[in-house]
């Protein structure tokens, strides 16, 4: 992906209700303290976003959304965002058990359902993956990269005709990816006759390239028959001329 693998993330930073019939009972001090509680909570909720999105500063991302958690603790939201910061600095098993809770709590999210399966099919738990994909699509079936990954899914798994149906859909959603497709379908196993054609063409074309080559006499210095062999020449003898008297 992988691009392809990176996630579809989106943060769902939730607005807090305005008024409640169990805000309008309540004391002043009561609505004080949950304004500033309010308040902390969307400031933990920026920061979390602000150091999510720096490479650099990933697991402060985690912290800030882990507090923002502690604030809202049965917020659905609240924990999604954990979740995917959490994927992002890399702890994907912890990751994957706070997307599963955030699954049971709100199956609705279509945010769990496409990183639960992005993390299966990189663990090469394609059945597992498939089942994320198949509920992602229905959920957001306008979403490409979703169609594309479970088209991608499906070849893997020898679904030729399932796989070919969501990646037309893919393309005809986004025609960007009728490239990347149309890459991923020509990787598929060659027919053995095909395999045996190329295999033929890649002997034939050495067995030219030998030919072509020039073909030098071979050097050797030993005694048996040889081509030619390389003697040494000893050098001539030195010669004086005599000194007229």
């Amino acid at each position: 992906m992988s691009r392809i693998a990176s996630s579809f993330v989106v943060f769902l930073l939730a607005a807090l209700a305005a008024t409640t019939p169990a805000a309008l009972e309540q004391s002043p001090a009561s609505a004080a303290q949950e304004s500033h509680v309010g308040d902390e909570l969307w400031h933990h909720r920026n920061l979390g976003k602000a150091f999510y999105e720096n490479p650099t500063t990933q697991r402060q991302a985690v912290d800030e959304f882990k507090k923002a958690l502690a604030l809202a603790p049965g917020s659905a939201r609240e924990r999604l965002n954990y979740a995917l910061s959490l994927l992002r600095a890399g702890q994907t098993a912890d990751a994957i058990a706070e997307l599963q809770r955030v699954q049971q709590q709100d199956p609705s999210l279509p945010h769990t359902w496409f990183n639960l399966g992005i993390a299966y099919k990189k663990d090469s738990q394609y059945d597992k993956a498939i089942a994320q994909f198949e509920q992602m699509v229905k959920l957001a079936p306008n979403e490409p990269i979703s169609h594309y990954n479970l088209g991608y899914l499906y070849k893997l798994t020898d679904k030729p005709a399932d796989a070919l149906r969501e990646f037309e859909r893919a393309a005809a959603l986004d025609p960007n990816l009728a490239a990347r497709i149309f890459n991923c379908s020509t990787r598929t196993a060659r027919p053995a006759a095909q395999t045996t054609r190329s295999a033929n063409s890649r002997r034939f074309r050495r067995s030219s390239a030998a030919r072509r080559a020039p073909r030098f006499p071979r050097i050797s210095t030993g005694a048996r028959t040889r081509r030619f062999s390389i003697r040494r020449i000893p050098p001539p003898p030195l010669t004086h001329r005599r000194q007229r008297r």
